[in-house]
């Protein structure tokens, strides 16, 4: 957890106030990462390219999203 707050201090300029790691993901660390009132999901993995296909379908769904209906 010592990795996490050196990076949300570094890159978010935010310390993290708790971190907490979660019992799901498949081949994934996944952790709850709390700022003040805002919550972020921390996710990583050892295997290379591991979020190719997240990152992917994040940039469609933040299409969809900018999309005006």
């Amino acid at each position: 957890t010592e990795i996490i707050s050196i990076l949300f201090e570094n890159h978010l300029h935010q310390l993290p106030k708790n971190i907490n790691r979660c019992a799901v993901g498949i081949g994934n660390l996944v952790y709850v990462v709390e700022c003040g009132t805002n919550k972020y999901i921390f996710r990583c993995s050892e295997e290379s390219n591991a979020y190719e296909n997240t990152i992917y379908w994040l940039k469609e769904l933040e299409c969809l999203l900018r999309m005006q209906f």
